[in-house]
């Protein structure tokens, strides 16, 4: 059936801004991508990227970093996207086997390891090579100034992300959802939010102590954070995922587990990011009442930018998912890694490595552009039933405080009961196999 949903109206009463250097900031990471080989090097490539305004993604949720450590986030969130479309959008990849392998090549530069050489040979067909190797390059550029403890939580919580699509492979491969508490567990790690944590004190240049990432008040913080970003981009992109038969989005699971229709499981998902952003500032509460009197001034300030951090990723991400064209249409925009060879940047402030080394791939199309209307997204239902279309749809609208006009300030009400989970618990490590980080 057609399926046509509207995105839920989402206030966040919560801090926004903009970088000045938005526009460099694209230039930037378009070409570095390229550069690296990890997206194919066409006119037509560079403007689905372009459309995609990664660069605006890092300006929204950094506003305030240097503009070099601005950089580096902004490469972050060109290779998450990357990662995601080899990960999640590619025939191979749904064979757990081969996302096992993809994940041990993805995991090396982090451990300082060889990459595994598997008996699928994944690299082969998905160019993984090229992107390991802008990797390597990226967490070369993002290592210096940090402590050897950041470094290990930054590698811990890559690896989850990496080897969790392992299991989202098994899922899909499956065709049977997850339950809503083990979606919420699992999609913790997906979303790569603790890495984009963690990427805060980058942004910064203050990492916080380790005693206090543990501290329950930061961990909810920090989880509840995490369950927002996530949940915001799974009301965007459930259209395009559900026509590619994704079973791990939450209006999927809802719709599946309720027997509710997708605006409903939609709205209620909406409802949840509300509860998570009350769950946020109570915490936040909590840590400046209890935590914050005893520490030490720098231990202070870095714990309060990185809180200030989340908040403008939660509005910034919801902001940028209304402007981008990256969830229009996914599986025809998805800008895949191909055989044509890295091209190299004239910006002189990039700090960006060499490329690697120019390795035949088979060639690949550049996907179209696509429009984007920037009121609906709309897509092929192939996974759920038909069911009635709703009368009024209300047209989506993120309203972060902060902006040129003050939004409403919005109270925090919970979801009808027993429709799930405020709050699921942290999840445990990924079944899967996961390597050692030996040399860290």
């Amino acid at each position: 059936m057609l399926m046509d949903l509207a995105v839920p109206r989402l206030r966040l009463d919560l801090p926004s801004g903009l970088h000045p250097h938005e526009d460099r900031t694209q230039q930037h990471t378009q070409a570095w991508v390229q550069e690296m080989g990890m997206i194919a090097n066409s006119p037509k490539v560079r403007e689905v990227c372009d459309s995609f305004l990664l660069g605006r993604l890092a300006a929204r949720v950094c506003p305030h970093a240097s503009v070099g450590r601005l950089y580096v986030l902004a490469d972050w969130t060109s290779a998450y996207f990357v990662l995601d479309d080899v990960l999640d959008d590619t025939v191979e990849a749904r064979d757990p086997e081969v996302a096992t392998e993809i994940a041990d090549q993805f995991i090396a530069p982090f451990l300082g390891t060889a990459p595994r050489t598997g008996r699928h040979r994944a690299g082969d067909v998905l160019a993984v090579p090229r992107i390991r190797e802008g990797l390597a390059d990226l967490w070369a550029r993002t290592r210096p100034g940090m402590t050897a403890a950041w470094t290990n939580r930054l590698v811990h919580d890559m690896t989850d992300y990496l080897y969790s699509h392992v299991r989202q492979s098994e899922i899909n491969s499956s065709e049977t959802p997850f339950d809503e508490d083990a979606y919420c567990a699992h999609r913790l790690l997906t979303s790569a939010m603790y890495v984009s944590a963690d990427l805060i004190e980058v942004a910064t240049a203050r990492p916080v102590p380790e005693h206090l990432i543990r501290n329950p008040d930061i961990a909810t913080i920090r989880e509840a954070a995490s369950h927002v970003v996530a949940w915001v981009n799974d009301l965007y992109s459930a259209p395009e995922e559900i026509r590619l038969n994704d079973l791990c989005n939450y209006v999927v699971v809802l719709t599946s587990k309720l027997d509710v229709s997708l605006q409903e499981a939609a709205d209620l998902v909406a409802q949840r990011v509300d509860v998570q952003v009350g769950r946020f500032l109570a915490a936040e509460s909590r840590a400046e009442a209890v935590l914050y009197p005893h520490l030490q001034p720098d231990d202070r300030q870095a714990l309060t930018e990185m809180v200030e951090g989340l908040k403008t990723w939660m509005t910034g991400n919801a902001l940028w998912a209304e402007e981008t064209a990256r969830y229009t249409d996914r599986a025809t925009r998805r800008p895949a890694p191909c055989s044509t060879s890295p091209h190299s940047s004239d910006d002189p402030g990039s700090n960006r490595g060499t490329g690697p080394a120019q390795n035949p791939r088979r060639p690949c199309p550049a996907p179209p552009r696509m429009p984007h209307d920037g009121q609906r997204v709309t897509g092929q239902c192939r996974s759920t039933p038909a069911r009635a279309k709703p009368q009024a749809p209300r047209a989506h609208r993120v309203e972060p405080a902060g902006s040129r006009v003050p939004p409403p300030r919005i109270r925090h009400q919970a979801p009808p009961a027993a429709t799930g989970p405020a709050h699921p618990a942290s999840p445990p490590h990924p079944p899967h196999r996961r390597p050692e980080s030996g040399q860290l």
